[in-house]
């Protein structure tokens, strides 16, 4: 998934790590974030939401809703963003989330991420916060770092 998605998206402008409604810090539901996209001539979003937000079950609604709202013309990736350790705040995206649509908690989509035994693609997020630290048991699963943040790095 990681690498497929990566070559799919290569040739498109679009965002990465943005918030809709699912999340608790986010204001408008994916429906508005396509449209403003589109508005700005982007072709994909990568909807990174909250996963303390989400309760058993709804990462599958979740998954499917940004494959409603797909169509030839846009692409809305699912997204999860982990706090992996609260004493730094540092948090992990998972993006892609096809290889968890089966599960009930996003607990066990951290466990599979720590095992290795996803295709998701994992990013640090916004290290800036948290001077650039990294958990030992995520430095060898993460594919990309975050390197700026509109929110934490400047407007």
């Amino acid at each position: 998934m990681r690498y497929a998605l990566c070559e799919f998206l290569c040739d498109m402008e679009g965002i990465f790590h943005v918030h809709s409604n699912y999340s608790s810090d986010g204001r408008l539901r994916l429906e508005e974030l396509k449209t403003e996209c589109l508005s700005r001539k982007l072709q994909f979003m990568v909807v990174t939401d909250h996963a303390e937000d989400f309760p058993p079950g709804k990462v599958k609604e979740f998954v499917n809703h940004c494959r409603e709202i797909s169509d030839e013309n846009f692409f809305a990736v699912p997204g999860l963003e982990f706090n992996v350790d609260k004493d730094h705040e540092v948090h992990l995206l998972v993006v892609g989330l096809e290889d968890f649509v089966s599960e009930d908690r996003t607990e066990e989509i951290l466990k599979k991420i720590r095992k290795g035994e996803t295709s998701a693609l994992t990013v640090m997020a916004h290290l800036s916060r948290s001077n650039h630290y990294i958990p030992t048991e995520y430095k060898n699963v993460i594919n990309a770092i975050e390197s700026w943040n509109t929110a934490y790095d400047s407007r």
